[in-house]
This record gives C-alpha cells, structure tokens and sequence, in this order.
C-alpha cells in the first residue's frame, strides 16, 4: 500500500509546467522571423524589433533585444554564411548522436571521436574569426560534452591522463559561454554552464559544481527550457548520490516529476525506481521500469542502464531468472564486464558460490574494471570466500575492496588540480 501510494503521488506531480500566456507563440514567431532575416529578408526587421520589445516588456524576455542586435548589425553576406556553417555544425552534431543512438563503444567510437574532435577544431578555428562566431560557439560547446564523455566513460585513467582532459573540456565550455554572452545569446549558454558543471563534479568540487547546476536550473526557468531544467535537477541529484543523502534524491526527483514524465524522461523513471528500491520496494520498481522502459531510439546507453535496472529490481525482488535474462542481454556487448559482475551477484544470492568465483575469475576481466567495479569485485570475492569458509581468503578480498574504496578520492585524483 505505501508503495502504491508513493506511485501516485509521483503521478499526480506528472503536469507539465505552465507557459505564460502568449510568450511561446510569441517566441515561436520572433525565431520564424529571425530564420528569414538570417536568409536575406531584411524587410521583417520591423516586425523583428516589436516581438523582441514585446517579449521583453510583457515576458521578461530582453535576450531577445540581444540577439536580434547581433543580426542586425550583421550583412546579408556575413548572415548566409552564418547560416552555412551553422548546417555544418548540425552535420557534425548529428554523427556524435548516431553513434551515441548506434551504441559505438570501444576502438570504433574512439577512432570515431578522434575523427569528430579535430574536425570540429579545424571548424572552430576558421568560424570564430567570422563576424557570426555563432556556430563556433555551438562547436566548442560539443567539444566540451565529448571530452568531458571521454572522463566520465574511462573513469579509470590515472590523474595525469585525466587532468589534460578535463582542462580542454573546461577552456571550451568557458570559451563557449564568452562568445554566446558577444552574440547576446542567453539559451545556448545553458549547455556550457551544465558541462562546467560537470566538470566540476568529475574534479569532485562539489560546491562548484552545485553552484553551476543551480545556475543553469535558474536560467532554464527563466528561458522556458525544461530540457536543461531537467538535466541541472539531474545533476543535482547526482551530487545527492555523491554525498549519500537520499532525502535531497527523492526531494529533487518529486521536483522533476513536476514537469516531467516518466514516460518522457528516462532520468526521471530510473531515479524513481532506484528510491523504490531503497525503500525496500523491489516489485513495484520492476514493474514502474518495465511500464516506462526507454524508447528502441533511446541512446544505447539508457538501453544498458535499463537492463541492468530491471535485472536488479528482478534479482530483489526473488526472480532470479528473469535478473538473469536481463543481465545476458548484455554480455556480448560492449556492457560484458558489466553484466558479468550482475551475474557475480546473481550467483551470490542464489547461493552458488562457486558460481560468482567463476564469473570473477575470468581472464582480464579486473584490469579492465575501473576502481570503483574493482572495489566491487574483490567485495564479492570475499563474500565468496566467507560462503565456502575460507576466512583468510576472504579476508583478503575484503580488505583490498575496503583499501579501493577509501582510496578512490586519493588515488583517482591526485594532483589533478596542479
């Protein structure tokens, strides 16, 4: 019954937010005009001034005001060729979301990146000396997502490798924001100001980071931008994670519920299965998972986190073979390791010992586990070993997974801010 009542509460804070009167057709109208502008009419200027006046007195929206300024004073020529490399951008964006929808992983996406990276540079380098820096701004905004990916995926890497990494993704995020902030443009530095952000959460700043999340959260209200709303709460609720505080997680998914869906929002739909399940609500989360499970175009990567999620409501809630379904799906994938440590687990519920050695023992499988999994691993090694009674090996294990875990901060990020 708690369970059932909690759902529905989630329910009911399922509407989505409410536009002033008037102010979306009004900006629907401003950027239809501001497209022709941008083509060569010149004639909509007038009607240009008086949307962007009107959004600005009536929906305090005076960006616009900016950005039809910058336009302006811009030539017919310096604005078609604006525009031409804006498509070019869009063609670039579009091969890092196919692969990120194809499921790339490993050397294939790492040449694929490579390839992207410099590109994207060499496009940087002639566009932001163009009188429309515009898109240069949008692709140094993208450099910094695939670099500050490249962190977040090889969590691995030893401070040296790391530092580098997350400096190029800092400068260009940073240097996104500065030319956005030249071109009066207030929507489009939301995504720099989400990465930095991020950033600051990898480099485990956590007030810096809470403050970038707050702020983009701000100026996504102000502009009406639930995507970038949705992806500060996230990133607020991932600091929550980070400091073990579960009231400030299901605080802050109640806030996202109240403008999302979890039929809409992966982000929301996991976060709330994963309160379900810490509440001891393992059936319920399933079936919440298995209602709102992401979209066949989904990233692949919410694909593997809905597997994995489902395996695990599964596995607690006592349907070890369904878990096992779910966590095989993965297995010849680009998850493997991921999905052999859920079976470990599986193995260790259902008591086979043996089993879970089996399964951790496989050949390369450790050194390519990041330290957190490998913390992971040698904890159930040592509940393994508890279970056959080899104590001393046991204690072994359990004392390695211990010394990772304490470890984590000191080792992972030394000197990283050097």
């Amino acid at each position: 019954m708690i369970a059932l009542t909690i759902l529905v509460s989630l329910s009911t804070l399922c509407t989505p937010q409410q536009d002033a009167p008037g102010r979306r057709e009004e900006l629907a109208q401003f950027v239809e005009r501001l497209g022709q502008l941008r083509t060569g009419d010149d004639t909509v200027v007038p009607d240009l001034t008086a949307g962007a006046t009107r959004l600005c007195n009536e929906h305090s929206r005076c960006d616009t005001l900016d950005v039809l300024a910058f336009y302006v004073q811009l030539t017919p020529a310096e604005r078609a060729r604006g525009l031409a490399d804006e498509l070019i951008f869009l063609a670039l964006r579009q091969r890092v979301f196919e692969a990120g929808r194809e499921g790339l992983a490993g050397d294939e996406w790492a040449d694929e990146r490579r390839l992207i990276l410099a590109q994207l540079r060499t496009f940087i380098a002639r566009v932001r000396r163009e009188p429309d820096f515009v898109p240069a701004a949008q692709a140094l905004s993208l450099c910094a997502e695939i670099e500050l990916q490249q962190l977040e995926e090889n969590p691995g890497l030893d401070a040296h490798e790391r530092a580098p990494l997350a400096e190029h993704a800092a400068r260009d995020a940073q240097d996104a924001r500065e030319l956005f902030e030249r071109a009066g443009q207030v929507t489009p530095r939301l995504a720099p100001t989400w990465i930095v952000g991020r950033i600051q959460r990898v480099r485990r700043d956590e007030r810096g980071a809470r403050l970038s999340f707050e702020a983009c959260y701000a100026d996504a209200v102000a502009v009406q931008r639930d995507e970038y709303r949705e992806k500060a709460l996230h990133g607020l609720i991932s600091l929550a994670h980070d400091a073990g505080s579960a009231l400030e997680v299901e605080r802050r998914v109640q806030e996202l519920a109240t403008f999302r869906r979890p039929q809409d929002s992966w982000p929301l739909t996991r976060e709330w299965s994963m309160v379900l399940l810490q509440r001891g609500h393992a059936a319920e989360a399933h079936d919440f998972l298995r209602q709102y499970a992401p979209a066949s175009s989904a990233h692949a990567a919410d694909r593997v986190e809905w597997e994995l999620c489902m395996g695990s409501a599964a596995m607690r809630a006592g349907h070890s073979d369904a878990a096992r379904e779910h966590f095989e799906r993965l297995a010849g994938g680009p998850s493997a390791d991921l999905a052999t440590l859920a079976l470990a687990r599986l193995a260790l519920v259902e008591g086979h010992p043996i089993d879970t050695f089996a399964l951790l023992d496989r050949p390369g499988l450790i050194e390519r586990l990041d330290r957190k999994d490998q913390s992971e691993w040698h904890a159930m090694m040592g509940e393994a070993a508890l279970a056959l009674g080899e104590a001393q090996r046991a204690v072994g294990h359990l004392e390695r997974s211990l010394e990772l875990a304490r470890g984590w901060d000191r080792e992972a990020w030394a000197g990283f801010d050097a």
